[in-house]
């Protein structure tokens, strides 16, 4: 009787097994192509293929940082302000990738704008974007820029 009731237990546990994980259905209609298991052989060239393009995208992304850590990536208008790459990378460097006014460090060198005298067409330095129009809407007048000082002093508190 011993059996027979374990018997009984086994298949009860198994029915319940079956209920909560559920039977593999077996359909006589043809299912979907997109139900059917994946094979190895497709399993295997689709991992090929992400990691060939995981592979490119991670060495671009270090190309790309490699180049700007070291001032390679290319700044805009060095002809236009009769600089040389090699004169650009000195101001750089002198400069420690920041910005000549605020002094705001940039993690692409290139970004710094080559700010230069209007009249004279001199270059003066490298500037971050935001002094670079700062600069430009106060259209290089340093006493519209002492105006504008003596207005933040007297009109801030503290």
């Amino acid at each position: 009787m011993g059996s027979e009731l374990e018997k009984q237990l086994e298949q009860a546990r198994l029915r319940n097994t079956q209920r909560l994980v559920g039977k593999p259905k077996q359909s006589k209609k043809r299912r979907p192509r997109w139900v059917n298991e994946v094979s190895d052989a497709q399993l295997e060239r689709l991992s090929k293929r992400l990691n060939k393009r995981l592979a490119h995208t991670t060495r671009v992304v270090e190309l790309n940082k490699r180049q700007y850590r070291h001032g390679t990536g290319r700044p805009k208008g060095l002809k236009q302000y009769g600089l040389t790459r090699e004169s650009w990378l000195q101001l750089v460097d002198k400069q420690e990738s920041k910005c000549a006014i605020c002094g705001k460090e940039e993690l692409h060198p290139s970004a710094l704008a080559i700010d230069h005298d209007h009249k004279t067409g001199r270059v003066r330095g490298l500037l971050c974007r935001d002094c670079n129009v700062a600069l430009g809407l106060l259209r290089d007048d340093v006493d519209l820029l002492a105006k504008a000082t003596l207005y933040l002093t007297q009109n801030t508190p503290g």
